[in-house]
């Protein structure tokens, strides 16, 4: 551990230790005040967002439109059955 007083990226207030890697916000370091309050929220929003994505894809793989279901055309798509989202969110 380092005992060196740096200034935070995000906030500049002094902080000693060594600090907290910034990405996504900033390059550099941070204190612990701003991680916490700032960085690790935004990294869960990343995280999020990537597994919404998939999410979305996979249903969208899953779940073709009435002109692309040859095998059962006249289903309606309010008939078909699609994983729910929140269990594609919640799956690693």
């Amino acid at each position: 551990m380092s005992d060196d007083v740096r200034a935070c990226s995000i906030c500049g207030e002094p902080y000693s230790g060594d600090g907290n890697e910034a990405e996504p916000l900033h390059d550099g370091s941070c204190c612990d005040d701003c991680n916490e309050r700032y960085v690790i929220p935004a990294r869960l929003e990343g995280i999020a967002c990537v597994r919404a994505r998939k999410a979305t894809a996979a249903i969208a793989l899953k779940s073709p439109g009435p002109d692309l279901a040859p095998h059962r055309p006249e289903a309606k798509r309010s008939e078909r059955t699609r994983p729910p989202i929140i269990t594609l969110l919640l799956q690693p």
